[in-house]
């Protein structure tokens, strides 16, 4: 490990599909330093597998020169200085017909007598053109800046608690005057299964309402007794997500165990196990 070595090198000229691979443990998890070249990015996880306090120097995927770089379904964690770093390099991180479905997380913990946030910076764009980034969960805390020059995040709603999340658009919104030869099928109210499951430290819980209602998610302990809301608000028909921490409503970490979830949209009730082992 040297200061500065990319764990992927995408050269001039190349194309590359970069797929369903993790890549830990590198001052760059992945490096566009050159013109003319084209990076898709799929279902990959980065992320820094040090403790809290001894993080390398990660940056997830640096753009410094040029090319282009595509990322979709892929997960950013424990990155020191920033997730994405751009520099030349057009990214495409989600758009309103195409959402990025990608997930970049933020941490908090004490070290040194301190608070650190880190990430410094979720998306670092040096460039006067915007970053497009839609369609993507950002788990970010509210007192922290996380985004440098012109991101779209178009869409984004911010929730209540003092751990954020910001929702990019879950779906493309067809124009009235718009016609489509599929059929467009309606919403249902469902409670998709949490992933990952069992989880440590984090989860996603998945969930739909078939029409516009006041929609409130909770966690219980086994013995019944509510640890956390994650929300509580009005929505409107659609598919969402939301992800727990592991953290309960006083702010601290929750012990292992089997956790229980539920959803009350309206007159739909339902809920689920899931799983935390540390």
């Amino acid at each position: 490990m040297y200061e500065g070595t990319p764990a992927v090198f995408a050269y001039w000229g190349c194309v590359m599909n970069l797929t369903n691979s993790t890549i830990n443990d590198h001052a760059v998890g992945l490096r566009l330093n050159f013109p003319d070249c084209d990076v898709t990015v799929d279902s990959c996880n980065f992320t820094s597998q040090q403790s809290a306090g001894s993080y390398y120097a990660f940056t997830a995927i640096d753009g410094s020169s040029g090319g282009t770089c595509t990322v979709r379904n892929s997960c950013f964690k424990k990155s020191d200085d920033e997730h994405i770093y751009k520099d030349g390099t057009d990214f495409d991180l989600g758009t309103s017909e195409d959402p990025g479905n990608n997930y970049f997380h933020t941490e908090r913990y004490y070290y040194n007598n301190n608070w650190v946030n880190k990430p410094d910076l979720l998306v670092d764009n040096q460039d006067t053109n915007t970053v497009s980034a839609q369609g993507n969960i950002w788990y970010i805390y509210r007192s922290a800046t996380w985004f440098y020059g012109p991101v779209d995040t178009a869409g984004a709603t911010l929730d209540d608690d003092n751990y954020c999340l910001i929702f990019g658009p879950p779906f493309k919104q067809v124009a009235e005057e718009e016609t489509s030869e599929e059929e467009v099928l309606p919403f249902t109210y469902s409670l998709g299964q949490n992933y990952p499951n069992p989880f440590n430290p984090s989860t996603v819980i998945s969930y739909s309402i078939a029409e516009a209602s006041p929609v409130r998610i909770e966690v219980f302990n086994i013995l019944g007794r509510r640890v956390r809301l994650l929300l509580d608000r009005a929505l409107a028909a659609g598919s969402y997500e939301v992800m727990w921490n592991g953290i309960d409503d006083q702010g601290n970490p929750v012990s292992s165990g089997v956790y229980l979830y539920r959803i009350t949209a309206g007159d739909y009730v339902a809920s689920r196990k899931m799983i935390l082992l540390k």
